[in-house]
């Protein structure tokens, strides 16, 4: 059973829920809350997929390079 975790960001004005799991290498799994990045693009008019990388380049910005994050 993996670590799991939750963050929240804001994207685009919004705040978007993540959830975060460390894998047996303690390399850090992040995924966007499906239907909060769903809400996000329907209410701004920016497409789901782009949301979504939205979602984690700001996870990533936040952390930084160095802690071992991957966008999966």
């Amino acid at each position: 059973v993996l670590k799991r975790n939750q963050a929240t960001i804001t994207v685009l004005g919004e705040s978007i829920s993540l959830k975060l799991a460390v894998n047996p290498e303690g390399e850090t799994q992040v995924h966007p809350e499906f239907s909060d990045c769903l809400q996000v693009a329907e209410k701004t008019g920016v497409p789901l997929k782009k949301v979504m990388q939205l979602a984690l380049h700001e996870y990533m910005s936040q952390q930084g390079e160095s802690s071992g994050s991957q966008e999966n």
